[in-house]
């Protein structure tokens, strides 16, 4: 679980450029590869240093994982598939299943005593939760 300044690190690391970007949509950040990659995080859109995290974490493992697409060329489908590939794959890296099951106990499946227990936010720990459950992991507390 890495903290969000160890993410500007390794990014930076990574010869990753991360700048702050107003978006004119809903979106809060966005990967931009070229020659280089590039991250944009609308800073001024996050409600916490939990949420920056997770939208640079997100898009780290764009890059990471090689799920890429070109948002004008690339259709509806597929940018549904590489987000969801990628949500995935961070879910694992960020909340592993194991530490999940280890939070539900001690926390009996509050999401927002998942979401403090991990550092996320609630939205994160919801949606690994549902994910885990999803894929059939028992998350009933036990006693």
């Amino acid at each position: 679980m890495e903290t969000l300044d160890e993410l500007y690190d390794k990014a930076h690391d990574m010869k990753i450029g991360v700048y702050d970007w107003h978006f004119s949509d809903r979106r809060k950040s966005a990967c931009v590869c070229g020659k280089t990659a590039n991250i944009l995080i609308d800073r001024s859109a996050m409600r916490s240093r939990a949420e920056e995290a997770e939208k640079l974490g997100h898009e780290l493992e764009h890059i990471e994982t090689g799920n890429l697409y070109f948002l004008l060329y690339t259709s509806p489908a597929n940018r549904r598939w590489c987000e969801e590939r990628t949500r995935r794959s961070y879910i694992k890296k960020r909340i592993p299943a194991e530490k999940l099951l280890e939070a539900v106990r001690e926390t009996r499946g509050e999401i927002w005593l998942i979401a403090e227990y991990f550092g996320c936010t609630e939205e994160l720990a919801r949606e690994a939760y549902d994910y885990y459950q999803s894929i059939g992991l028992d998350l009933t507390e036990e006693d």
